[in-house]
């Protein structure tokens, strides 16, 4: 069942301005009714839930929206924080939609806290639906089903698509700059030069898909499922300016990585996170990407780039030892601090001042390596007492 416009065209729609006044009916309700109904995400109510709509509805809707301003124009930054048509739980299935500025819209859930059923209530229904070059910038699809849409040449910078059913879309040449894609259902999908610089795609589900000449650079691929069908043609990672994807715990299943140009990378994107965060945990992260990385591509004969990875994960291997050390030697002089506090109270102003100096510059000055010989030399030095302690027992 669709909305009816009275004698409209929908071609015409947005430029006739006299539309907006005249009422659009549905089973006896007016469409300016719905808009009146306030969303209530406990109670699953949501203007436009289970009701067919198609393109006159949407260009009618667009054209009134935000009293009479119209759709968010995500080329004028200043509007993007405006919020676009709330269209969550509409029946959008097959409807021609392309070309249309939907940017900012709310077509998912935005709380996961609700229950399942009232969940699944939030969701848009966009199966089939023409998406061609339409402008969903900043779109909220969070869980939307968008099987089989046809997206190519899309506009969806920065739209959060996390755990979006995309299976067997046509996403070719779409913008996807920014994106979250995280968990997101693209078995099958069409991602042929597509733009997916900076993209976050954690966990995506990416079997079987064309992935052919694909712009990932900065993209977040950790833990993303490949298959023997997923096509990594001329694939690009990196721009080489340490704008490189990151690799960690992708499960490759079988994908042919000898369809990439591996020689273009020098460093991975989680190398680089790795020196912004400085953590033992991020260069450990760095060191397991390089390490599976190696292993896939010396499996398949590209023994080359395995062992100039397998350099890179020794490389990280030294940083992950070296922050762990640092971060013990800090415990040990914390520690000594507190020990000449409590053994020493009279003594306590001068050790804020004085100690804290002398503390760093004696650890430094001893052996990584934490021996227990080390450790109670280190106590007889700044803690006597607990150092003979130490030593008698």
């Amino acid at each position: 069942m669709t909305i009816k416009k009275n004698g409209q065209n929908s071609g015409n729609l947005i430029n006739s301005l006299g539309v907006q006044s005249q009422v659009l009916a549905r089973n006896g309700k007016s469409t300016l009714l719905l808009l009146e109904i306030e969303p209530d995400l406990d109670r699953g109510i949501y203007p436009f839930k289970d009701i067919k709509l198609s393109r006159a509805d949407i260009e009618w809707l667009l054209s009134t929206h935000d009293n009479n301003r119209g759709p968010v124009d995500w080329n004028d930054e200043r509007q993007r924080e405006r919020e676009g048509l709330d269209l969550r739980g509409a029946d959008l299935r097959g409807v021609d939609l392309h070309g249309l500025p939907l940017a900012r819209i709310i077509a998912g859930p935005r709380f996961i806290q609700i229950n399942e059923e009232r969940y699944e209530e939030a969701k848009i229904h966009l199966e089939g639906a023409d998406l061609y070059n339409a402008h969903l910038e900043g779109a909220d699809l969070y869980n939307a089903h968008l099987e089989g849409a046809r997206l190519r040449s899309a506009y969806l910078e920065k739209a959060r698509l996390f755990s979006a059913h995309l299976g067997e879309a046509d996403l070719s040449s779409a913008h996807l700059e920014g994106a979250d894609l995280g968990a997101a259902h693209l078995e099958g999908a069409h991602l042929d030069e597509a733009f997916l610089k900076g993209a976050e795609l954690v966990a995506a589900h990416l079997e079987g898909v064309l992935l052919a000449f694909a712009h990932l650079e900065g993209a977040d691929l950790s833990g993303v499922f490949f298959d023997r069908e997923t096509n990594l043609e001329g694939l690009l990672l990196s721009n080489n300016e340490n704008v490189t994807a990151s690799l960690s715990d992708i499960l490759w299943g079988d994908v042919n990585v000898a369809l990439v140009d591996w020689s273009t990378i020098s460093t991975l994107g989680d190398e680089n996170e790795a020196k912004d965060n400085k953590s033992a945990y991020g260069y450990g992260q760095a060191e397991r990407a390089y390490r599976q990385l190696s292993v896939v591509l010396r499996n398949q004969g590209l023994n080359e780039d395995a062992s100039r990875f397998a350099y890179r994960a020794q490389l990280m291997q030294r940083k992950v030892f070296w922050y762990k050390r640092k971060y013990l030697w800090g415990k040990m002089r914390d520690a000594d601090m507190e020990c000449k506090v409590a053994t020493r109270p009279f003594q306590h102003r001068l050790l804020l001042f004085a100690m804290p100096m002398a503390s760093r510059l004696h650890f430094f000055r001893l052996s990584a390596t934490l021996t227990h010989g080390r450790k109670v030399r280190a106590e007889n030095t700044f803690c006597p007492e607990s150092g003979e302690r130490g030593l008698g027992s």
